[in-house]
């Protein structure tokens, strides 16, 4: 049962009618911005003072209405007595665009009365009157009403109370019945467990016999090896998104009826079941952080969405609804010739809707996949540009982003404890600077010592911490470096648990982005220092190389790779799209950009040499110092990147590309020319979209 609270202290029973077709909402400030904590200046103003609202209808009355139109197939419209364009644009930017029939703006205002002329918006929608419900604010809004016959709902104007969001007038009662899960259309199940705390998921999870307790409290689970957030991740086909979505091998369309019919299947499943549900946030800064809830069958993937996302506090729970709702279940599976899937286990993710279901899969790492492709269609609408990468400042606030694929050591070389950590995986960076848009760290551990990953090590041993496919013996001591369950080791735990994190989760615009790439075949320099045009076209390409090493300790062969932005499978958008927001930002905010090689120097068939953890990190204090910015620089063939040949306190070895191929420049140039073959192909279907500047920073064939 939902309830309005018009006044402090008094609640107020409320229930948009069953009949109702059509819901007009009063457009004032107060319904469309976020959280009166956010206003600056005055609350009710000296005209010499400017104040500032900021307009983010994520948590507020106008989301929790045009999800409940979605789900009820009602019509949704603005009555305004501002500017049209204005609240269309605001509308457009934060995604909401879809849901909203209509704007009325000016030409709708009855300028002598000021009231809205509702009975031309109840005709120019074909709706009667009395099939219609006005919500606002104020005895204006409820003469107008009045006016033309038309039922009213009144809720509080915030700008009474700087800590009251609107939201707080939609209040859950789960004692009046009313599990807060029927607005998702789930019905008849069995017990709910809300926002439960680690302690309790750990005693569910341990006694439904998901999991088992390792010494030193870490929670053992079992996901299996089926993953498909590469090859099986699908997106729902409708009008509203689909000519912004780029679709392909990551981005694969389901069509509208197929996914209800997957839902309504779903929804059967999850009749008599116990559930558990997290209600949280994704984004540490507060202005485009997006509530997402969390729905799961097993109480161990609960725990993982409270230790990735932000947990809600208790203030912000009384007025709490969610945006966007991630249902995992593993052990329901779709039917691939009914539901258009091309095997059992699924991830797809409907905009339309705002609903993410995962099925046939326990990897846990699914969900984290919803909730970047999510937010790589959310923040882009916002200006804000979403970036799979690591983050970390100085004493100074100097912030450095870390782009790289698996493998490539972004998590290791970003946590420095001279350097706080500000995120280790998604970031959002906004035209006041980068912010954290998880609260966990999720990775693989395979073979993490107390040696070289200490700081992650650590975390795989205390309580709170997830350990994936991880061996257990018997006194429950666990070994990461035995793979007899899986080669993949996973560790999911709050970001908190590292004693180097950053507890704001944001930080200023970056000083330096670095770019690493794992390159196998020895081509790319230790160090290069990038212009913006080519830092657009290394992140385009997303280089990197899987390792496979003999038995003899030698490199057996290599595989090169490529993921468009460094991580093709959330880039919901044309890569192209997110590249061109990144030149822009590094441009305006003049960010020095380097390209890090962690692979091999030299030709790895024989005298080429492996580039050490301790070889990069001096290399990267080398970039945090300036000593590298002071150097003498050349350039390598082919690729033409600018290297240093030499760098006060690191080895000319170590920076020096042709002293790793001993100056055999017709061998370096043979080896970087059939590499560079690779860069072409794979950057042609990009060129015909980025600018003149970026297509000329590719690689040049001799």
């Amino acid at each position: 049962m939902f309830r309005t609270r018009n006044k402090p202290g008094r609640e107020v029973e409320y229930r948009i009618p069953p009949d109702i077709q059509l819901i007009i909402v009063d457009a004032h400030d107060t319904i469309l911005k976020r959280d009166m904590s956010h206003v600056q200046g005055p609350l009710f103003g000296d005209p010499e003072e400017k104040q500032k609202i900021v307009w983010t209808p994520r948590e507020g009355l106008l989301n929790f209405l045009t999800f409940y139109a979605k789900m009820q197939q009602k019509s949704i419209v603005i009555s305004s007595d501002g500017n049209r364009k204005r609240l269309q644009e605001q509308f457009e930017r934060f995604g909401i665009a879809d849901m909203i029939k209509r704007v009325y703006g000016e030409e709708h205002l009855d300028t002598a009365t000021s009231l809205k002329n509702l009975e031309t918006i109840c005709q120019d929608m074909q709706v009667p009157l009395e099939q219609a419900v006005f919500i606002g604010d104020s005895d204006v809004d409820q003469k107008s009403a009045e006016k033309y016959d038309i039922r009213f709902i009144r809720v509080p104007n915030t700008l009474e109370d700087r800590h009251f969001s609107f939201n707080s007038f939609v209040v859950i009662d789960p004692e009046q019945g009313m599990t807060g899960l029927e607005i998702h259309g789930i019905k008849n199940v069995g017990k709910v467990h809300f926002n439960l705390t680690t302690a309790d998921l750990y005693e569910f999870a341990v006694q439904r016999g998901e999991s088992r307790i390792s010494h030193n409290g870490p929670l053992v689970v079992d996901s299996g090896e089926n993953k498909t957030h590469l090859d099986h991740g699908y997106i729902v086909k409708e009008l509203s998104t689909e000519s912004k979505i780029w679709w392909g091998d990551y981005n694969r369309p389901l069509e509208r009826k197929q996914f209800d019919m997957l839902y309504a299947r779903l929804l059967a499943y999850l009749q008599g079941k116990q559930l558990f549900v997290q209600d949280c946030y994704c984004g540490a800064d507060p202005r485009f952080r997006v509530p997402i809830r969390v729905i799961t069958e097993t109480a161990w993937h609960s725990l993982f969405a409270r230790n990735m996302l932000v947990e809600a506090s208790p203030r912000q729970m009384r007025h709490y609804f969610p945006e966007y709702t991630i249902l995992h279940m593993p052990n329901f599976r779709a039917i691939p010739e009914l539901d258009g899937t091309e095997e059992e286990a699924f991830v797809v993710v409907n905009f339309l809707k705002k609903i993410a279901i995962v099925g046939g899969t326990a990897f846990a790492g699914e969900m984290r996949t919803c909730i970047f492709i999510i937010m790589s269609h959310l923040l882009p609408h916002e200006n804000v540009l979403p970036l799979l990468c690591s983050a970390n400042k100085g004493m100074d606030g100097d912030v450095t982003l870390f782009f790289g694929n698996t493998g490539a050591g972004k998590t290791s070389l970003s946590l420095d404890l001279n350097r706080p950590l500000i995120g280790d995986t998604f970031h959002g960076w906004s035209e006041d600077g980068i912010f954290n848009l998880e609260w966990g760290c999720y990775g693989k551990v395979t073979g993490y010592s107390p040696y070289y990953q200490r700081h992650i090590y650590e975390c795989t041993r205390r309580f709170g911490t997830i350990l994936e496919n991880v061996y257990m013996d018997e006194r429950r001591r666990v070994d990461l470096n035995n793979t007899s369950i899986s080669d993949e080791i996973r560790a999911a735990f709050p970001f908190t648990h590292l004693e180097n994190a950053d507890r704001s989760g944001c930080g200023d615009h970056p000083t330096n982005i670095i770019l690493l790439v794992r390159d196998g075949f020895g081509v790319f320099p230790s160090i290069a220092r990038l212009t913006p045009a080519q830092a657009c076209f290394y992140f385009l390409c997303g280089y990197s190389c899987n390792i496979h090493y003999a038995s003899s300790g030698t490199i057996g062969s290599v595989e090169p790779m490529f993921q468009g932005c460094f991580g093709s499978f959330s880039n919901v958008l044309h890569p192209t799209a997110y590249s061109r927001l990144l030149r822009q930002r590094i441009i305006e905010h003049d960010v020095d950009c380097w390209l890090v090689n962690t692979g091999w120097l030299g030709p790895y068939q024989s005298h080429g040499h492996p580039i050490t953890l301790t070889m990069t990190r001096q290399i990267l204090n080398g970039i945090f110092t300036g000593t590298v910015e002071d150097a003498e620089y050349d350039r390598t063939p082919v690729f033409n990147l600018e290297y240093p040949v030499r760098v006060e306190g690191i080895l000319p070895g170590h920076t020096n590309v042709l002293m790793s191929w001993r100056n055999d420049m017709e061998a370096y140039a043979k080896a970087s020319a059939k590499l560079a073959k690779l860069f072409i192909e794979h950057f042609q279907p990009y060129e015909a979209l980025v600018a003149p500047e970026v297509k000329n920073a590719a690689p040049r064939l001799l």
